[in-house]
């Protein structure tokens, strides 16, 4: 019974353990064998009736019955020599493993302390000296073992010695009590010196007590309690002996001794604080209650009480609940309090404590934890379930086998379901149709992986009807890593599953007509163009031979007319290959300046009609490059044909120049221009979309199709070239044309990979010590206006596109790059920022993004995408100048750093 033995151990007091129900006494302490003179075998089937009166039990037991609190009496006992000793008896219920027992603590009110073998000894020389017979009877009746030595040997003894030494009296007389004792006594000294020096002692008048180490005749050994006293027998001094067996006591206290130690250890490497509060202060707290509370276990013991550990507003608390207990109204008590740790910050703390006896004086024994955290996560967990409760997404959480063990409000609304009725079930009650077998496998072996796994279902409600979901399941782990759940997060995704089924419909019906426009176009070519051939034949005989002027212009008009349709029906036919994948390209070896030169002289004669100069600035030399030229003919035709047509007074102008890209490439641009009407900003977007004009429908100004661009650029992409116009609304319009220059020799035209590009180039000197920048811009006017406000401080190189740009760095070093980010159909400046960083020397330049993007977001991103610096338009002279110099100079000292 280790709860039992906790009390022996606790109490200073004597102590009888004993059955509820029967009485009887199951075990003594020390303290009682010493009051009633007995050995702890005389308890043996003893009963608490054969210890106090009847009377005293009976009040014992009706003050148990009705309070919960110890019973109290005064009464008295009877020793074993008769004596009536008066005591206060104290009795407590216990229980362990669903029994009760009962403690009866003793207080002797009167006794004579003395030692048991004190008393025998003087009850044997009493007896000795008074009666032979008397003497015998005592001598004889000793629990205990007594011997008479004279000098040093063994005279007599009585039965009990014969019994604890296992020898008959004539094997035991005349022996020592070193022949009986071991060579050395467990502190190491030999039992023979020792045994004497004792010997010595009590022969000068000191009586001698203390603790031996014995040998029975038949080797074995066992601990014993020996008291020495000279006494007169026969008329000479002899030594009386009494040896008392403690084996069972040494394993007691041993087997107690460890249980004690392992208690402590119990205690002092436990998990949880443990204290006792005894007068306000703690005469005893564990490691890891000092921990708790930021202190050293000496700390607190020594100068900590209650009230400097608690936080100020719940003291009152603390010591009316200590009070409780100390009082006896609530023995044991579990609440929470505020801490107050050494660095003054506060934790919440969970105490459980119960009353006991310290010392000889009431305390409190308890246990308490460190529950901040937990509270912190309880809080989390709160908001976390209030939020899986009010989403607005389907929530399944299932066990490792795809049982359901949670459902979610919404789940429930959206299927029809309650949760009684899903949890236990596996998700598959929901499924629908016939899903392949392999999806469901393929998600299984995802989630099962550790991986999330994202996939939509058709499935079926309560009620039969059918839903869509879009679903994201993933695995639940513990802190070992180990899967413990499924976590099923689903959308209701019905109405977009609708939506995209229309718009899947509707794509398919619009591609089906756009098919059979194609078909319709491309089969009516012939019959058009028959009947065409005709009408331009004839026409133009009646224009060439008939003499009446009138007639003259009538042919004329048919014959302007004809061509005029037949160039309607060259866009559409050709529209309807391009789009069918069925135009052929036929790439041979032209001069674009001549082909562009004899293009423009078709339309002189309408030009010389609208009063329009037609200007051209040409090389002296051709420039020869691979083109198909029916459609860079139609190209030329087309663009030239708008701008005579869209412009009323001015002129119509075509320039053709070589640019070059670094060593290895060369472009042709082709400039068509004229003074015409313009076209407004917000209509150059969609110039290029088939069927798009300035003006449409009833407020069309201008004749024709829309088609031309369209065609144009479609051709000139095919062909590996770009176009682009500039133009401002009443003042004209530019159309720029950038192909490519490649010869017959040469495989293919040059591909931008900027996976393979290497560029090489030769440090930029900074003559004059004045910088040299980049400026990538694609707005002429803008870039017009940055060199003018540059070129005072620095020397500015300018370059419409990121390709051009990204070739101009790769053959010079440049101080800095002013990047604009919106660079029409060209590559945009993030882009061609990525690839200036690749180029050697430009991994730290400075460049700076130049843009009219000046949204919330738009600065970071392009500091994330490779720029340094960032200004946005419009900007002021002073403030573009000295944020180029700052970067310029960080570049610098950034370069110094490094080198140095």
């Amino acid at each position: 019974m280790s709860h039992y033995k906790h009390f022996f151990l606790k109490y200073n007091k004597t102590v009888i353990l004993s059955e509820s129900q029967s009485g009887k006494i199951l075990d003594v302490n020390e303290k009682v064998l010493s009051l009633f003179n007995k050995s702890i075998e005389d308890f043996t089937n003893l009963k608490r009736s054969d210890i106090f009166p009847q009377k005293a039990i009976k009040e014992l037991n009706r003050q148990l019955k009705n309070s919960k609190d110890p019973a109290s009496t005064d009464t008295f006992i009877i020793n074993k020599d008769g004596v009536k000793v008066n005591v206060e008896v104290n009795s407590e219920i216990i229980s362990e493993d669903n029994k009760e027992y009962l403690l009866d603590t003793i207080s002797v009110k009167e006794l004579k302390q003395t030692y048991p073998e004190i008393t025998e000894l003087y009850e044997a020389e009493k007896l000795v000296k008074e009666s032979n017979v008397r003497y015998k009877t005592l001598f004889e009746s000793a629990n205990h073992a007594i011997f008479i030595l004279k000098d040093d040997a063994i005279i007599e003894l009585n039965s009990k010695a014969l019994e604890m030494f296992a020898g008959t009296k004539e094997e035991l007389l005349g022996k020592t009590p070193y022949d009986l004792s071991p060579e050395f006594q467990p502190d190491g000294n030999k039992s023979i010196e020792k045994a004497q020096e004792k010997i010595k002692n009590i022969l000068k008048g000191e009586a001698q007590f203390f603790e031996w180490q014995h040998k029975k005749l038949d080797g074995s050994l066992f601990d014993a309690e020996v008291s020495l006293n000279s006494i007169t027998f026969n008329n000479e001094i002899v030594i009386l002996a009494v040896v008392r067996d403690i084996t069972q006591r040494k394993h007691d206290e041993s087997v107690l001794k460890q249980s004690e130690t392992k208690f402590r250890s119990l205690v002092e490497e436990s998990l949880v604080g443990v204290y006792i509060i005894q007068d306000g202060k703690f005469p005893y707290v564990n490691p890891r209650m000092a921990e708790i509370f930021g202190y050293t276990a000496n700390e607190i013991i020594s100068s900590k009480t209650v009230n400097d550990l608690t936080y100020e507003d719940d003291i009152s608390i603390a010591q009316e609940n200590i009070a409780k207990r100390l009082s006896g109204k609530i023995k044991t008590i579990r609440y929470t309090f505020r801490g107050k740790r050494k660095d003054n910050s506060l934790a919440d703390i969970e105490v459980m404590g119960s009353s006991t006896i310290f010392n000889g004086k009431p305390a409190i024994i308890g246990t308490l934890l460190d529950v901040t955290e937990k509270n912190k996560a309880d809080k989390e967990i709160s908001k976390l379930s209030r939020a899986v409760e009010q989403s607005p997404a389907s929530i399944i959480i299932t066990n490792t086998d795809g049982n359901i063990e949670y459902v979610n409000p919404k789940f429930c609304e959206l299927t029809g379901y309650s949760a009684e009725e899903v949890i236990g079930k596996n998700p598959r009650i929901f499924k629908y149709g016939d899903t392949p077998r392999i999806y469901y496998q393929k998600l299984w072996d995802t989630i099962k992986s550790g991986k999330e796994w994202r996939g939509e279902f058709l499935n079926r409600k309560k009620n039969g009807e059918l839903f869509w979901e879009f679903a994201s399941i993933s695995p639940v782990k513990d802190n070992d890593g180990k899967i413990i759940n499924f976590l099923a997060v689903k959308e209701d995704i019905t109405e977009r599953k609708h939506a995209e089924e229309e718009l899947k419909i509707a794509k398919e019906k619009a591609e089906e007509m756009n098919l059979l426009k194609t078909v319709f176009l491309a089969n009516m070519s012939h019959e058009l163009r028959t009947p065409m051939v005709a009408m331009l034949g004839y026409s133009e005989i009646l224009k060439n031979e008939i003499e009446n002027q009138n007639l003259q212009e009538m042919a004329s008009e048919i014959y302007e007319s004809s061509l005029r349709l037949m160039n309607t029906l060259n866009l559409v036919l050709d529209l309807s290959r391009i789009e069918a994948n069925k135009e052929v390209i036929n790439l041979t070896e032209i001069d674009v300046v001549s082909v562009a030169a004899e293009e423009l002289e078709f339309f002189r004669y309408l030009a010389v009609r609208k009063k329009l100069q037609l200007k051209t600035y040409l090389p002296d030399e051709p420039i020869i490059t691979l083109l198909d030229e029916r459609m860079f003919r139609q190209i030329i035709g087309s663009l030239i044909n708008n701008a005579v047509k869209f412009t009323n007074e001015g002129s119509v102008s075509l320039s053709i120049s070589k640019e070059y890209e670094g060593s290895d490439k060369q472009n042709v641009i082709i400039k068509i221009s004229d003074t015409g009407i313009g076209i407004p900003k917000n209509s150059q977007s969609t110039i290029f979309d088939a069927f798009r004009q300035i003006s449409e429908g009833f407020n069309r100004t201008f004749e024709g199709t829309g088609l031309g661009l369209t065609v144009a650029k479609k051709f000139i992409e095919m062909m590996q070239g770009t176009i682009n116009v500039e133009s401002e609304f009443g003042q004209g319009s530019t159309f720029k044309i950038k192909f490519p220059v490649i010869r017959r020799f040469e495989n293919q035209p040059i591909n931008m990979d900027q996976s393979q590009m290497k560029i090489e180039f030769h440090e930029n000197k900074i003559e004059d010590g004045i910088p040299q920048l980049l400026l990538v811009e694609d707005d002429q006017s803008n870039a017009g206006v940055i060199k003018f406000f540059l070129e005072t401080s620095f020397k500015v190189d300018m370059v419409l596109t990121g390709e051009e740009g990204i070739k101009k760095a790769g053959t010079k070093k440049y101080a800095a790059i002013l990047m604009d980010i919106d660079l029409g159909t060209s590559m945009s400046g993030l882009e061609a920022t990525r690839i200036i960083r690749r180029i050697p020397g430009y991994e730290n330049t400075p460049i700076i993004a130049v843009t009219a993007l000046a949204m919330r977001g738009d600065r970071e991103k392009f500091l994330a995408e490779g720029c340094t610096h960032y200004i946005s338009k419009p900007f002021k002279k002073e403030d573009l100048v000295n944020l180029i110099k700052e970067a310029v100079e960080q570049s610098k000292e950034k370069d110094n750093r490094f080198s140095g």
